[in-house]
Parts: C-alpha cells; structure tokens; sequence
C-alpha cells in the first residue's frame, strides 16, 4: 500500500489509541486531571477535567475526592463545598467518507462506476466540575454548611474512579 493512503489510517489510528481511554484521577495534563487554587488558609477552588470519554459521574467523583484529598493533605478531616458547578462542553469529529467501486480509462476520460458512503459526525462530551471548599477540623465549629468526613469520603468514593485503599 503506497504512503498516501496508510498516512491518514495511521492518524486515525494515533488518534483512537490516544483519546479511547478516560482520564484517569492524576494532576492536570494532557488528558484532563484535577488542579486547584487557594484562596486562604482553609479555602480552596477545586476542579477536575475530563476528556471525551470520561463521564460526568466520573469527573464529579474525581472532583469530590480530589476535595478530600486535599483537606487530608492540609491537615484538616472535613470539608464543605459553599459553592461550584458543573460544565460540558461539545465539540464533533468527522471521520472520512469512503468510496468503493471501478474506474475505467479510455483516452482522457475516466468512468467510474461506484458508491461513495459519507464519513460519521461524531459528537465529543467534555465534562468539567469545579467547587469552592472551605476546611475543617476535627470539633471546629461550622456554619451550618454540609460538612464531609475526607477520610469517609475518600473510602467511598475512591473505588468508583479506580482507587483502593
């Protein structure tokens, strides 16, 4: 097979081998990852992003333990989320038309005879979440807020985005 023609089913082979896999729970890179910003000593904005083939429940739990994650490594056991949201955004990817049949030339005229079957629009869903946490200690008092156990948290949610223990 001549190089024109492996050229573009190599790149739509990079490109399933790159994006198949959902993002998985580590700092922000390439395929999407949780980061986060202080804003004071015990409040933070926490947010997690997701590639195309990460669910929204998947982005939100990895949100959720990223938040008690980082309380546990601030010294705190609690936290409550005062406020956040979640986003999606869309964009497609066209893959390319294929045409099979038969050319015939005679002179300087070309006849083909054939069926040409339109490439496939494929819709792309990035979830994005994001939350505003304040910290607690044990016993501290809070104001009223939902306040959740990090340690509790962690436990529960780390088996639903692949981590144990």
């Amino acid at each position: 097979m001549p190089i024109s023609k492996t050229l573009p089913i190599l790149s739509v082979v990079a490109f399933i081998l790159l994006a198949a896999c959902s993002t998985p729970y580590q700092p922000a890179g390439f395929k999407g990852g949780y980061s986060d910003t202080q804003l004071s000593d015990d409040q933070f904005v926490v947010s997690f992003r997701g590639n195309g083939y990460t669910s929204e429940d998947k982005v939100r739990n990895s949100l959720l333990y990223r938040c008690a994650q980082l309380a546990k490594e601030q010294g705190y056991d609690y936290f409550a989320i005062l406020g956040g949201q979640m986003s999606t955004s869309t964009s497609t990817y066209q893959t390319a038309g294929t045409y099979s049949g038969t050319t015939q030339v005679y002179g300087n005229t070309a006849y083909s005879q054939g069926t040409y079957t339109p490439g496939a629009t494929i819709p792309i869903n990035r979830h994005r979440g994001e939350a505003r946490i304040k910290l607690y200690k044990e016993g501290s008092q809070h104001s009223g807020d939902s306040v959740f156990s990090a340690e509790k948290l962690m436990k529960y949610v780390g088996p639903k985005i692949g981590i144990s223990g």
